[in-house]
């Protein structure tokens, strides 16, 4: 099933009809909304006919302005029950025991007739029980962010737009590609972008058909984007050829598990709505609702608009070469991920580690190497989250993942110190702050230097490569759609979700801290004391984030 819809701004230009005639040929949708024709039924009929539609409906145009047409294919079963200068409604496969409900619909373009607009969807809500897709210019935002240049959107205004949406039971759909679809093609502080055009639907459309999305397309002789509503069949995104193998929460419902495993399991299909709704639980991924209160088509709901939001569409290349084909995407991701994931093979790794003091003990070691047995790596497993593993004892510059501490504390912390730079006036020094962002920090973590780092605090040679091995025994492959590509052998970097990572890095992390520690020593920088014979604060660590204080000075830069 698809759909195109497009405020045209009108037919009566050839260019645009050329182009009209281009996105069909190219997209080749089952159904075409067309909105502010400004044309009369003749042309509408000439122009079906041209693209080799058999069925259309005209809403004619008043004074060579607005209007509607709706185009659609001769196997495509639809009957057109009520229209207006703003909609054509119309059901699809009427009769049939899966029909749907398809309204096109044409806000109001004037401020003061926008609650027109909004009554009317509510009217319309009333007239069928059947799943329902509502798609075109609605002429409004949801949010501010949908919105770029010139004033923002009245606060009331949009409001009005959701509490419509709402009472209808829609969700908005989504989309793939530019994010807005209308321009007043001017220029400068004067250019405003807007996401006017949109597709909504119920939730038992959605569910209906849950691979559909919507892409913004490109278009040139009018100020709105065409939209296209497309759907693909159901084993192209849920039942994929070499997806891999997941365990199914719901299995664990049914007592004849075990048995079933051990048979190298056998078939599990079951309609048994309990386990059902631990299947669409698992896949929701949603953790603060829990199963056993019939939540399965909320479940089912969350799963699909997951599915929907993680699906990619295509890749752009890094020489900007736009790509839909699924084995040149899983090349590309293949590549990109490769190429982050191997060493740049640095070295002058003595001077970073100049600045770091042995701080692991005899009895730390002693500690770590002792032999573990079955009961201590069960307590672990049982204890196991992303961010809470034991670790070792870092900078008191650093507050994340460390216990008795939080990360509020250095927030508090620089907020103080931003405050007291901001209320300095006087005095012959000027103080500044910077704040650093490590760009996939976790990602780049060289191997190499976290095997020094640990060897240089005290860690003992046999945990260091015990450490060293549960590191460098990692492989990836990228799942792109959930279909894995292939293997990538890394050189460097540290798993995300490890929860032994969190403090390796520290360890890295630890690298600069001594670097800006041995600067402060040597009085190449200086840090910021808030009171009179107060601590100087001259960086404070926030896992991956780091903000530093140092006086105004080029020589300190």
């Amino acid at each position: 099933m698809s759909c195109l819809s497009w405020n045209c701004r009108g037919l009566g230009n050839p260019q645009t009809e050329a182009e009209l005639a281009d996105l069909v040929g190219k997209k080749d949708p089952k159904v075409v909304f067309l909105m502010e024709t400004k044309v009369d039924k003749e042309v509408i009929e000439r122009i079906s006919r041209k693209m080799q539609y058999k069925n259309f409906f005209v809403v004619p145009c008043h004074n060579r302005g607005g209007g509607l047409a709706l185009l659609w294919k001769e196997d495509f079963v639809m009957k057109v029950l009520t229209s207006s200068d703003n909609h054509i409604n119309g059901v699809v496969d009427p009769g049939m025991d899966d029909a749907w409900r398809f309204t096109g619909f044409y806000g109001e373009p004037e401020t003061a007739s926008w609650e027109n607009s909004w009554n009317l969807l509510r009217e319309l809500s009333h007239r069928l029980s059947l799943p329902w897709i509502c798609l075109g210019d609605f002429n409004e935002i949801l949010k501010l962010e949908e919105k770029q240049g010139w004033l923002d959107r009245s606060e009331r205004q949009m409001q009005g737009y959701r509490d419509a949406l709402d009472y209808c039971g829609f969700k908005d759909l989504g989309f793939n590609g530019f994010p807005f679809t209308w321009c007043n093609r001017r220029s400068g502080v004067h250019n405003v972008w807007v996401r006017l055009d949109r597709g909504v639907a119920t939730v038992d459309w959605i569910l209906q058909f849950p691979t559909s999305r919507i892409h913004h397309l490109e278009c040139f002789h009018s100020d709105h984007r065409p939209i296209l509503l497309i759907s693909d069949a159901k084993q192209k995104r849920f039942y994929r050829k070499g997806w891999p193998f997941w365990f199914e929460a719901m299995w664990l419902k049914d007592k004849t598990c075990e048995d079933v495993v051990k048979q190298s399991w056998v078939d599990l299909n079951d309609s048994n709505p309990v386990r059902e709704e631990a299947m669409w639980k698992q896949r929701s991924h949603s953790e603060w609702l829990k199963e056993g209160d019939c939540n399965t088509r909320y479940f089912h709901c969350k799963a699909n608009q997951g599915n929907k939001h993680n699906y990619i569409v295509g890749l752009e290349d890094e020489f900007g070469v736009w790509t839909e084909d699924e084995e040149q995407m899983g090349r590309l991701a293949s590549s990109f991920f490769d190429t982050m994931f191997t060493t740049s093979n640095p070295t002058g790794f003595d001077e970073i580690l100049s600045g770091l003091l042995p701080t692991v003990t005899d009895e730390m070691n002693n500690s770590l190497n002792k032999p573990y047995n079955v009961d201590e790596v069960l307590k672990a497993l049982h204890q196991m989250a992303p961010l809470t593993a034991p670790g070792p004892e870092v900078s008191d510059s650093q507050s994340a993942f460390l216990s008795g501490r939080l990360i509020t504390d250095n927030v508090l912390v620089a907020f103080e110190t931003l405050h007291f730079l901001k209320r300095k006036t006087q005095g012959k020094d000027g103080y500044m702050a910077l704040k650093l962002d490590m760009s996939k920090a976790y990602d780049r973590v060289e191997w190499d230097f976290l095997e020094r780092a640990m060897l240089h605090l005290g860690f003992a040679r046999r945990f260091v490569a015990i450490i060293m091995s549960c590191i460098k025994s990692v492989s990836y492959s990228v799942l792109l759609n959930g279909v894995p590509g292939r293997s990538i052998k890394p050189s460097r970097g540290l798993r995300q979700g490890d929860p032994l990572s969190p403090y390796l890095f520290l360890l890295c992390a630890m690298g600069l801290q001594g670097l800006l520690h041995k600067a402060e020593v040597d009085g190449t920088i200086r840090g910021v004391s808030i009171c009179r014979n107060g601590s100087c604060v001259s960086h404070l660590l926030f896992a991956d984030d780091s903000v530093l204080f140092c006086r105004a000075k080029e020589s300190e830069c």
